[in-house]
């Protein structure tokens, strides 16, 4: 009885433990294929509109621009990504 519930523990052990290792896989994965690319383009993408802005607006008009930006930016991530 007790070597069962030795073998039963060792599995659910062995279990979390692969678990553990695909998430960290994958994460991995994630970070090295999607976001340092996503994050690279994000900003060239944003720094190109700044130059746009800075060359045919107002101080005013880009700090407005500005602002609204943030506030869209803000409202895509609290709808698409997790609150924690």
């Amino acid at each position: 009885m007790l070597c069962l519930h030795c073998f039963h523990i060792f599995s659910e052990l062995l279990h979390a433990t692969i678990v553990l290792n695909c998430c960290v896989f994958f994460l991995q994965f994630y970070e090295q294929a999607f976001e340092a690319t996503f994050l690279r383009d994000t900003g060239y993408y944003y720094q190109q509109e700044a130059n746009k802005l800075i060359a045919t607006c107002t101080v005013s008009e880009y700090m407005n621009k500005v602002i609204t930006k943030l506030h869209e930016e803000d409202m895509r991530a609290r709808r698409y990504l997790h609150p924690g």
